[in-house]
């Protein structure tokens, strides 16, 4: 990989303000063990964050995973997603960002306010739905 840099929401913002402005070290995120240093392997502090908070079957790819799920359910076009994760192929970026129950929902929802008659709407339904015959 290769360093690119990465928007980050207000929450973000906030809390790594705070961490700074309460932290007695010059490093964002300190080393707990060596004392004037910071933390260089971020998987070990992680881990043993998860095993503290008592999190199993959890892996920190999971958050990536998450992430690019997350955002294309909440309508992020793919491209904006696949920089983001920092993908060239946007193939990629598309196993990360399978449907949820409720992204699939939006997309049902969306024919329906973007249709102008009632038959519209049926037909755009019935575009995305598997014929099943009895």
């Amino acid at each position: 990989g290769h360093d690119r840099p990465v928007p980050m929401n207000a929450t973000v913002k906030a809390v790594l303000l705070n961490l700074r402005e309460t932290s007695q070290s010059e490093f964002l995120f300190p080393s707990p063990r060596k004392n004037g240093s910071r933390i260089t392997y971020i998987r070990k502090s992680f881990n043993t964050a998860l095993a503290e908070a008592g999190i199993k079957n959890f892996r920190f790819h999971d958050l990536r995973h998450t992430f690019g799920t997350r955002a294309a359910d909440g309508g992020v076009e793919m491209t904006a997603i696949a920089e983001v994760m920092g993908h060239a192929d946007i193939r990629t970026t598309r196993r990360y960002s399978h449907a949820t129950d409720q992204g699939r929902r939006r997309a049902v929802e969306a024919v329906e306010r973007n249709s102008t008659t009632p038959a519209a709407r049926c037909r755009g339904l019935a575009m995305a739905a598997p014929f099943v015959d009895s």
